[in-house]
C-alpha cells in the first residue's frame, strides 16, 4: 500500500483532510474531510535529507524568515538522518503550509503515527491513522513518538528548552 501511494506524484494524491485556521497561537490544523480508516495513509511528510551541520545552519535562516520548525530526526542504516520538511527532495523550498505531513498539530492523545518506508534507498515518512477518524476531526500526531524520539529533535534542534513545557500535558494539542 505504501509503495503504490508513494509512487503517485504528490499533486495527484487525494488528501483525506483539509487545512483550517484554528487560532492565532496554534495556526492551522488538518481536519478529516471524510472518514479515515485505521491504517490508512493520511499523507507523506516529505523533505530533503541533510546533514546535522546543514540543518543547524538552515534552522537559523528559517527562524529569521519566520518559517516553522519542520525537522524530523530518525535512525536509518545505523546513522541519524535529518529530514528538512521545508524543502523538497531536490532542495527547492516548499511554500509554507504546502508540505501535507507538516500541518498536523501535536497531541499526546494523537490519532496518527509516523512510519518510515525505504524505497530504492530513499527514506520516506508516511503518516498513518491509528484508529478510525470521523469526518471533521482534527488529525494530530505525537511529536515525541514514532521514528523521531524527542520533540526537540522534531523542531529547532538548538532550542530544546523552548518546547519542553509544551508537550508533557495529557490534553496537550499544540503546533510549536
Amino acid at each position: 500500500m505504501a509503495v503504490s501511494y508513494l509512487s503517485m506524484s504528490p499533486d495527484s494524491r487525494q488528501l483525506p483532510f483539509d487545512c483550517r485556521i484554528i487560532n492565532r497561537e496554534v495556526g492551522i490544523g488538518a481536519f478529516a474531510n471524510r472518514t479515515i480508516e485505521p491504517g490508512e495513509i493520511v499523507a507523506e511528510y516529505f523533505g530533503q535529507e541533510v546533514s546535522r551541520d546543514e540543518i543547524e545552519e538552515r534552522e537559523n535562516i528559517y527562524k529569521e524568515s519566520g518559517l516553522p520548525p519542520t525537522v524530523v530526526t530518525l535512525h536509518h542504516g545505523g546513522r541519524r538522518v535529518f529530514i528538512d520538511g521545508n524543502r523538497f527532495y531536490d532542495g527547492r523550498l516548499i511554500e509554507r503550509g504546502k508540505n501535507p505531513g507538516a500541518v498536523l498539530n501535536h497531541s499526546n492523545n494523537c490519532n496518527t503515527e509516523l512510519r518510515k518506508v525505504v524505497i530504492k534507498e530513499r527514506v520516506h515518512l508516511i503518516i498513518v491513522s491509528k484508529c478510525r477518524i470521523s469526518s471533521g476531526t482534527e488529525l494530530t500526531h505525537n511529536y515525541c513518538a514514532g521514528v523521531h524520539p524527542g520533540r526537540a529533535k522534531f523542531g529547532f534542534m538548538n532550542e530544546p528548552e523552548k518546547y519542553k513545557d509544551k508537550i508533557g500535558r495529557a490534553s496537550c494539542r499544540e503546533r510549536v
